[in-house]
């Protein structure tokens, strides 16, 4: 399923709480989507592999992706900017501009519910499929505009 969300990076683990009932403020999210991360082997996708790295930030509620071929940071292979909103603990990511359209086309939206969020990790569950991706930041990438 092409997921724009997928363009995170996720990493394996355990999700010991279900905080599915909790109302998320704006900080939370955007602290969310802002970081760097690692594609790990269980979240590959089609347009991401093992080792590649995710940069990402905020302004107000709209996001900046860049997906880079290693984990060093130094060639960008795409960048996409998005607007975000959370609508009853679900988190809404809509593409408004791509470098790669094909890939990640402008107008998908993806549909995620919130399970966890602290400063360094969070857990989604993707609607539609069930899948539960759980990424972990790193301090990587260097943000850089777009």
């Amino acid at each position: 399923m092409n997921r724009i969300i997928l363009i995170f990076i996720f990493v394996s683990g355990c999700v010991t709480h279900d905080f599915s009932t909790q109302q998320r403020t704006d900080k939370e999210i955007e602290s969310l989507l802002t970081g760097n991360w690692f594609v790990s082997p269980i979240d590959t996708y089609f347009y991401t592999k093992p080792g590649n790295a995710i940069s990402s930030y905020t302004l107000g509620h709209e996001v900046f992706f860049i997906q880079y071929a290693d984990a060093d940071c130094e060639l960008a292979l795409l960048e996409a900017k998005a607007v975000w909103k959370v609508e009853q603990n679900k988190l809404f990511i809509t593409v408004v501009g791509s470098t790669a359209p094909k890939l990640i086309p402008v107008g998908f939206t993806t549909t995620d519910e919130i399970l966890y969020i602290d400063e360094n990790s969070m857990a989604l569950r993707a609607i539609g499929n069930d899948h539960t991706q759980l990424r972990t930041k790193t301090d990587t990438c260097k943000v850089r505009h777009l």
